[in-house]
């Protein structure tokens, strides 16, 4: 009966060295403990893209393009982690009022900026998403983070502070 305990005992302290490891290694790497998801961290490295929307701005490398254009509304191009689970979308608003009207619930923000623009945060039962919204001569520029609602936090935050500091539109 002794054994068994001693079995049972030392179970737990493999166990317990197993979670603490992986709560180690992932906060580390900037990566939410709770999830087996991985968000891209800002330290990853970027490629400059110029798009024939009228902007410029640092993507993930490895993320793919897709230019969309909508029947009624304005064009947009959204770039997608390799994964498919993160994506960065780019689109010209009517007006600043019009790019922060977000699907969902908004938890921080609308929030000024030094150059004028508002940035806020909102989340859905799936996804959280970062928005920055830009005033223009002709309405304004949306950059829009989202990520999985389960592996958001600090990592994709400070993503996409360093992409929104990177963007720069090249029409009015």
């Amino acid at each position: 009966m002794a054994a068994a305990g001693y079995v049972l005992a030392g179970a737990a302290v493999v166990i317990a060295g197993m979670l603490g490891g992986w709560t180690a290694t992932r906060l580390l790497g900037g990566q939410s403990p709770g999830t087996t998801l991985n968000v891209t961290p800002a330290s990853t490295e970027l490629e400059q893209h110029s798009d024939e929307l009228g902007f410029s701005m640092p993507v993930p490398r490895g993320w793919t393009a897709f230019p969309y254009q909508p029947v009624d509304g304005e064009p947009s191009v959204s770039f997608v982690s390799p994964d498919g689970s993160e994506e960065l979308t780019v689109q010209r608003a009517a007006s600043t009022e019009a790019g922060q009207e977000v699907p969902g619930l908004v938890l921080a923000g609308p929030t000024g900026t030094a150059d004028g623009a508002v940035q806020l945060l909102y989340t859905d039962a799936e996804r959280t998403s970062w928005r920055h919204v830009e005033p223009a001569e002709k309405g304004a520029w949306t950059v829009t983070l989202t990520v999985p609602q389960r592996a958001a936090g600090q990592a994709s935050s400070a993503l996409f502070q360093l992409l929104v500091d990177g963007f720069a539109p090249t029409t009015a």
